[in-house]
């Protein structure tokens, strides 16, 4: 692709930047979402999804490396606003994943589904 055909589309390498930070985040959850329509319940969707994960980051992690970099920004109302509201939307997608396998009893009724998330996040970044 020639630069002015880029440029065409984004203005700025800013909003060429922006753009490709939405666009992670959309392969992430679309791919997430895929997995639970398929999975034989919530827990088994949680363990696709983590799967995947980390068979992604070894087969190509560009896009996911670009979502972590990107929290390094966070402090650009800009970038920040996206990455928040970004990682709100798989939290809650992963959190509710965790809901429905507590409410299955595939998980301890007592389980802390807000704790478990931030845990699998956190070793999603971690990895």
């Amino acid at each position: 692709m020639s630069e002015p055909t880029l440029f065409r589309h984004f203005p700025t390498k800013r909003a060429l930047y922006l753009a490709a930070i939405e666009r992670s985040a959309d392969v992430l959850i679309e791919h997430w979402r895929e997995l639970a329509r398929t999975a034989t319940s919530p827990l088994a969707a949680l363990l696709a999804v983590g799967q995947w994960y980390f068979a992604e980051l070894q087969r190509d992690p560009r896009h996911l490396l670009l979502r972590f970099r990107s929290y390094g920004e966070a402090a650009d109302p800009e970038v920040g606003d996206r990455v928040r509201a970004r990682f709100r939307d798989v939290f809650a997608f992963v959190q509710a994943l965790h809901d429905a396998a507590r409410d299955r009893g595939e998980i301890a009724a007592d389980t802390d589904t807000r704790a478990q998330t931030w845990l699998f996040m956190a070793i999603g970044t971690l990895l």
